[in-house]
């Protein structure tokens, strides 16, 4: 197998695996958003990065780039969602 098609399987997975174990490692209850949103986020960048990148010729940096913006906008969106989640108002009543 060549380097770059090490590269081109590899990245994604290590990007995923990065962006699962440090969401996770807060208070899974009550960051369930955020955590699924920047192992989402961090998917999506790394496939968009990958196609983008195959087109300039650099799938790898492509991939590890997408990976990184997209895990930290996913972040920041599923925070939102569990701030907006975690307001009095929204939880339910009983």
């Amino acid at each position: 197998m060549t380097r770059r098609k090490t590269l081109t399987w590899l990245a994604p997975v290590c990007a995923i695996a990065l962006a699962i174990s440090t969401s996770a490692c807060e208070h899974a209850d009550s960051y369930k958003y955020q955590a699924a949103g920047t192992a989402l986020g961090g998917a999506l960048g790394a496939g968009t990065g990958a196609i983008i990148g195959s087109q300039v010729g650099a799938p790898g940096a492509g991939i590890a780039i997408g990976a990184g913006l997209g895990a930290g906008a996913g972040y920041l969106v599923g925070r939102g969602l569990d701030e907006v989640a975690s307001r009095p108002e929204h939880s339910p009543s009983e």
